[in-house]
Parts: structure tokens; C-alpha cells; sequence
């Protein structure tokens, strides 16, 4: 079952030696959880497909109701549920406006009751990260985003321990050393992943996911 921020938080806490609450507050994990699954949806976000019935005839079409949006793969129209075309009508299209607006760049102009069909990416979400109410992140994937939150969870404490009094043994330094480590090891994940996600794509290279 996918985790939810609390869920991380824990986790967390119990790879950082922390389950008391005595070095990170929830507001400051929590912030390195937004960090580090900022970092992963930069590298494999969300895949999904949403619909959008046109109200008026034109090329320009809202995206506004595709929340999360990151970037559009694909645009199939006109889309029938009911009796689909295969192959489907795959158009041509450009973004604009920030990514708002998709502009069909097709010599016949989308008319009003046609329904577009949208593969599209959007940011991963966590339960409760933001008011969001589901979690994204694959089951597969949920320990290198806790991985990347201890890394920039230890990055803070680096940086408070600074010039303050240090009852404990770690000094600042050793937080810093300690972060860098943890995130480099993020990091090392993340380009690993990628690499594997762009073979994916590529027909021209066979891809063993079992390593």
C-alpha cells in the first residue's frame, strides 16, 4: 500500500535515529520529503491520460483542468469512448502560455462536442504533501524518495548546527559529510533511472529491468 507523508515521516525518522523528535521538527522533513520527490518527478513523473470536451470551436484549448501538469506526450482526437480508432488519431500539437495552452496544429480545426485525449505527465504526490489526497510515487520507488529526504534532512541539520553549541558528538561537519553521502547516493539513483527510462523509450535498445 502506497505510503502516506506520515507514513514518511516515520521512515524517516527511523533511518535518521530520530523517532523521539529531538533533531528534526515534521515542518523540516517534510521539507526535505518536497525536496527529494521534486527531484525524482523531474526524472520519471506521473504518466497519465485525461479528456477535455471541447465548449466552442479552435485550435487553442485550456489545459487548466490537467492539475500537475509537467509536460504532453500525445493528443488523440477526435476521441470516441465508446468505438475508439485504432490506429488512434494522433495530431500534431505545440505548447504555449507556460504550458496552459495546447494548440492543435492540424489543418482541420477541432470543433465544439469533439473530445481530446491527453497522455500527459504531472508531478508525483504523496497523501497529505500539500493537501494532496493519493499517493503517485511507485511502491518500487518510496525508499529512495525517503534516501533523498534523510540527505536533505541532514543538510539543515548541517546548516543549524553552525556556530550554535553542539552538546552532541556529530559536529556540523560530520552533518555536511553525512548529507553529501546520502544525497550523492540520491543522486547516483536518479541518473541511474534516467538512463534506464531513455532506453525505455528508445526502440532501439533492449532493456533488462532485472539489476
Amino acid at each position: 500500500m502506497a505510503k502516506t507523508l506520515a507514513q514518511f515521516l516515520t521512515a524517516i525518522r527511523t533511518d535518521l535515529d530520530d523517532a523521539g523528535s529531538a533533531t528534526w521538527s515534521d515542518t523540516e522533513l517534510t521539507r526535505g520529503v518536497r525536496r527529494a520527490l521534486f527531484d525524482f518527478s523531474r526524472i520519471k513523473p506521473a504518466e497519465v491520460i485525461g479528456t477535455i470536451t471541447l465548449a466552442a470551436d479552435g485550435r487553442e484549448i485550456s489545459l487548466a483542468t490537467l492539475t500537475g501538469l509537467v509536460d504532453v506526450q500525445r493528443v488523440w482526437t477526435d476521441y470516441t469512448a465508446s468505438d475508439p480508432d485504432h490506429p488512434p488519431e494522433w495530431v500534431k500539437f505545440e505548447l504555449w502560455d507556460d504550458k496552459t495552452t495546447l494548440f492543435i496544429n492540424e489543418d482541420t480545426e477541432p470543433q465544439s462536442g469533439d473530445v481530446v485525449r491527453i497522455f500527459y505527465t504531472k508531478w508525483q504526490t504523496i497523501k497529505d504533501l500539500d493537501s494532496e489526497t493519493a499517493t503517485t510515487v511507485p511502491t518500487e520507488d518510496e525508499e529512495l524518495i525517503i534516501l533523498g529526504a534523510c540527505g536533505y534532512a541532514a543538510q539543515i541539520k548541517a546548516r543549524k548546527a553552525i556556530a550554535q553549541i553542539n552538546p552532541a558528538d556529530t559536529t556540523p561537519a560530520q552533518w555536511a559529510e553525512w548529507s553529501k553521502a546520502r544525497l550523492s547516493e540520491f543522486y547516483d539513483v536518479l541518473d541511474d533511472l534516467a538512463a534506464h527510462l531513455r532506453a525505455a523509450h528508445d526502440p532501439r535498445v533492449q532493456v533488462d529491468w532485472e539489476i
